[in-house]
């Protein structure tokens, strides 16, 4: 059923709600720390207000991974509510909460482990089989995806992907997220220690997520297994996490000095993507073509050549929103398909690109496919191939594969 009816008013919303769970979530962390209301609206305001998490979950729209972080929050506070504390059966809500944390999003589910696991240190052997069972028990109430999941992922084209290579990135952004954070989550580490008097307890209690923020300083994350499907952005907004954490757990003469000081810093955040971000873009002529042509497509159709921009995946995506369009790639993924299925589609694309018409009309046949929209000079090829002109503008075509 219907509530909108439109895309980004239900993506709005979302991510608005999840935001306010986020900021719920911190309140209750807050509780556990002692965290004064400025203290934790500075938390939540460079959490959600870093340039990172505007560009992965404003720009880019991520809502499950911010799903994700909404219930790593709720189960951190509860990790932190018990961390001193013997488990009772109120521990029993991790379950649900768990389940739901893998099924949102993989990689921030990975990062949660190893906190939980800092967890499951320090406490006793009766404690550590509770959490085992709660953590079994949560592995099984998704047994019903993990299960396929795990058993088919060899064959999937995800599995052949290498994103930790990212990790290797030079770039001055990069180097920040990959050295200057995991650096600085050490070094406010060591001051938190310090504070708490080298307890051994705290030691091992953090020792996970330190281990972490070494392996990714020293790039050793992409060689090791389960850790090679990380990518650079959720361990840094993991190590954002506990950094603000370690921060506002530090005496200082003043202790709003450190809030002010992180949400000034959120506020120049969104004041620069503010500024270098176009709220209302508008269509330019080439994308108010492709957007005119959509309605025509009457079969499983994909995308071909270059305009004067590259937007054929958002052609993808835009299709299927608004007009139902089926296509033999992914939207903005195609990371669910088999490594087979993949190479029968980037064969097929590249017979056309190469000008082999037949071989094309046999490959696109069969992915059941019937439509080609052109794109520049992609259009001259579709029409010398001989398929069927269908409509076509200035810089866009629509042609019925049909020889």
């Amino acid at each position: 059923m219907k509530i909108s009816g439109n895309v980004l008013i239900a993506s709005f919303v979302s991510i608005i709600a999840l935001l306010i769970i986020i900021l719920i979530g911190l309140f209750l962390l807050g509780k556990t720390q002692k965290f004064s209301k400025l203290q934790i609206i500075g938390f939540f305001a460079f959490f959600a207000g870093n340039a990172l998490a505007i560009s992965n979950f404003l720009r880019n729209g991520r809502a499950p991974e911010l799903t994700a972080w909404a219930i790593f929050i709720l189960l951190a506070a509860l990790l932190f509510y018990y961390k001193d504390k013997n488990l009772d059966y109120k521990f029993l809500l991790f379950i649900p909460l768990f389940s739901f944390l893998m099924l949102s999003h993989f990689a921030t589910a990975i990062l949660f482990g190893i906190f939980l696991l800092g967890f499951f240190l320090i406490k006793s052997w009766k404690e550590k089989l509770y959490i085992t069972a709660c953590s079994v028990t949560s592995l099984a109430l998704i047994s019903f995806w993990l299960i396929p999941l795990l058993r088919g992922f060899s064959t999937t084209y995800v599995s052949t992907l290498n994103y930790a290579v990212r990790f290797y990135d030079n770039g001055l952004f990069s180097l920040g997220l990959n050295l200057i954070l995991p650096i600085a989550t050490i070094i406010l580490f060591a001051l938190y220690w310090k504070q708490k008097n080298y307890s051994k307890e705290e030691l091992l209690f953090y020792s996970p997520i330190i281990a972490l923020s070494l392996l990714i300083a020293i790039r050793f994350t992409p060689l090791i297994p389960i850790l090679d499907k990380l990518y650079p952005g959720p361990p840094a907004i993991f190590l954002i996490f506990f950094s603000l954490l370690f921060l506002f757990n530090l005496e200082f003469k003043s202790k709003y000095l450190p809030a002010l000081l992180i949400i000034g810093l959120a506020l120049c955040s969104i004041t620069i993507n503010l500024y270098s971000t176009e709220l209302f873009p508008g269509r330019t002529q080439f994308q108010q073509e492709v957007i005119d042509i959509i309605p025509h497509i009457d079969a499983k159709y994909i995308v071909a050549g270059e305009g004067p921009e590259f937007l054929n995946w958002g052609i993808y995506t835009f299709a299927s929103i608004y007009y139902n369009k089926q296509t033999p790639w992914g939207g903005w993924q195609t990371t669910a398909y088999t490594s087979d299925y993949q190479q029968q589609v980037e064969s097929t694309y590249d017979a056309l690109m190469s000008s082999n018409c037949i071989e094309f009309d046999k490959k696109l046949e069969k992915l059941n496919g019937n439509e080609v929209l052109g794109l520049g000079q992609m259009c001259r090829t579709l029409s010398v191939c001989g398929f069927k002109e269908k409509i076509s503008t200035e810089s866009v075509c629509l042609y019925e594969i049909d020889i």
